[in-house]
């Protein structure tokens, strides 16, 4: 079926295509390949079928006649793997798309950047151009084939105004805060909403053997950051000047992907204390919907922690990536591990890999946070 699309007039309707809910988490086994022998590339693809917005998002692009060689390839890779499934196959082995990322894409030809946390900024970015409607993507001077960046490089931020493109609005992967700024020309002091938008949150862990860091250590930092006094230029009075401004979150989308990083002056990843929830609550986060600040947008508030990525031996000849997934609060996780020749059903308790207190005992086996995909509650 993949084969036939650019032949086709359109690509199906979403919704009566392949129904992926139906389906996730899918139970198809991602078979090992030795070029990606750290298993990141299939740990990130195992992640990203199994969030619903990002398959939404791939079948609804809107450039695929007109799309390059990278969209081409994840589209047949995931179409094959549902297209599997729908056959009641189970191993799907995807040599054309590693072959792709390892050969083409010249920041994967250092394995220290083997991380399916940059792989997946990656795909979103380059492969699918989240944000191409936006005409200020700050990404878009950086070639993702000759690009030297390290993985904890932010590169999902995007700058744009509503009053020029409302697209974001059917973009059901991006994430929108506005920032209510007061020109800092006493004379004139218009105020006016800017909106900044994104695919993606990275949340720094420093070292700090004081500190449990919990999520949201990270968007209280967040938004402290937005706040701070930044350059601002008036559209009414012109004037370029610092000046303040008050940030909250406008739209969220249904999954929220979060890429965890450790201090890279600290390779003991022991080191690091934490203890992320299984159930997150944005409200706080969020402007408040009353007559004067009513914004629709905000559906999603409240989410459980859907699918994460650990890793085992951080920064270590050993390093390996494994990937859970689950369908809702309640369900246990199916566990996509290298090792294995299936889909393992799963565990209910993966506390051993989101939380790491400091009254902790060394485990050698533990494995570390990298990726934490959270999908909304419904009410």
């Amino acid at each position: 079926m993949a084969e036939e699309v650019s032949n086709s007039d359109s690509i199906p309707e979403y919704n009566s295509y392949l129904k992926f809910k139906e389906y996730m988490p899918h139970k198809c086994h991602l078979l090992k390949l030795d070029e990606d022998n750290k298993f990141f590339i299939n740990s990130a693809l195992n992640c990203l079928t199994n969030i619903n917005t990002f398959l939404t998002y791939l079948y609804n692009y809107n450039d695929i006649f007109n799309s390059s060689l990278y969209y081409k390839t994840l589209f047949n890779t995931v179409d094959s793997i549902y297209e599997n499934l729908k056959e009641n196959t189970y191993h799907f082995k995807p040599d054309e798309i590693t072959k792709l990322i390892l050969n083409n894409i010249k920041v994967f030809e250092n394995k220290s950047n083997h991380d399916p946390r940059l792989l997946i900024d990656c795909i979103l970015n380059f492969f699918l151009k989240v944000g191409k409607n936006n005409s200020e993507i700050s990404i878009s001077s950086l070639d993702f084939l000759n690009i030297s960046e390290s993985p904890n490089t932010d590169l999902t931020f995007v700058e744009y105004d509503l009053s020029k493109n409302n697209k974001f609005e059917d973009d059901k992967i991006m994430i929108v805060i506005k920032k209510e700024i007061k020109c800092p020309n006493l004379s004139c002091g218009k105020k006016s909403n800017v909106f900044k938008s994104f695919s993606t949150f990275h949340f720094y862990l420093s070292y700090d053997t004081n500190k449990e860091y919990t999520i949201y250590d990270y968007f209280n930092e967040f938004f402290q950051k937005e706040d701070k006094e930044s350059e601002f230029k008036c559209t009414e009075c012109s004037k370029l000047g610092k000046t303040e401004s008050k940030n909250l979150f406008c739209k969220l989308p249904e999954d929220l992907i979060i890429f965890i990083y450790y201090d890279d002056e600290k390779k003991n990843y022991n080191d690091f204390y934490y203890k992320f929830d299984e159930i997150i609550d944005l409200t706080k986060y969020c402007w408040n919907e009353d007559d004067n600040n009513k914004n629709k947008n905000i559906i999603n508030k409240r989410y459980f922690l859907s699918s994460l990525i650990a890793c085992k031996c951080p920064k270590t000849e050993d390093e390996i990536f494994y990937t859970f997934c689950r369908k809702d609060k309640d369900s246990k996780f199916l566990i996509y591990y290298s090792d294995n020749n299936n889909v393992r059903d799963g565990v209910k308790n993966v506390n051993n890999k989101i939380i790491k207190l400091k009254t902790d005992q060394y485990d050698r086996k533990r494995g570390y946070p990298y990726v934490l995909v959270y999908s909304a509650l419904k009410n």
